[in-house]
């Protein structure tokens, strides 16, 4: 464990990189925390979600995982990161329109098709990125360790989803998920340099 760590430790800008590792698909985890709760607000009853939107999610995300892949090889780690990212962030804002027009069939699948394709980009960029900061040596160990954190907003922003929702209804829900993809989009830019030296 110690030479594994502290190999991906070792640059000046690892820290900051992990950070990126952490926060990169945090808005997506925090707008899809509430993802069911908030379609039967909006109307949509059990059987609806459970086979239409949930095959929409998983088509979605197929077709959104074999298009990012594609662009990647074209632009490049740092420009995916920054494109796929802000696409992702601002797809949620169609659940705002959601919840404001209640219940409609063209707005849900236009909603979840494109964020979940949009998401799907933003994974495979992470993923290229986890990819990148790993040492062929340590490999297994620095991947589990990395892919981790990444998974770390899913499972805990619970709370604050809840609470964000309670608080500002659906429309505020989804603009602090906007909000809260920020922070990681914006490391990505001041460490651009770091970024494009790890995709040479």
């Amino acid at each position: 464990m110690v030479a594994p760590l502290a190999e991906l430790l070792g640059t000046p800008s690892a820290v900051t990189l992990i950070a990126v590792v952490l926060l990169f698909k945090a808005g997506d985890a925090f707008a899809n925390k509430l993802f069911t709760p908030f379609m039967m607000d909006v109307g949509f009853s059990k059987t609806e979600i459970a086979l239409i939107v949930k095959a929409l999610f998983t088509a979605s995300t197929l077709v959104g995982s074999v298009i990012g892949g594609v662009l990647m090889v074209r632009l490049g780690l740092l420009r995916s990161m920054l494109t796929f990212g802000v696409l992702q962030a601002l797809s949620n804002l169609l659940y705002c329109a959601l919840a404001l027009a209640g219940k409609s069939y063209p707005l849900m699948v236009t909603a979840v098709v494109i964020e979940h394709i949009a998401g799907a980009m933003g994974g495979i960029a992470l993923v290229a990125l986890i990819m990148a900061l790993c040492d062929p040596r340590y490999s297994a160990f620095q991947y589990a360790l990395l892919s981790a954190l990444a998974l770390l907003p899913r499972y805990s922003l619970g709370l604050p989803a809840g609470w964000v929702a309670d608080h500002a209804g659906w429309y505020g829900y989804y603009v602090a998920s906007v909000i809260i993809a920020l922070p990681g989009l914006t490391i990505v830019w001041f460490k651009r340099a770091s970024i494009h030296a790890l995709d040479r």
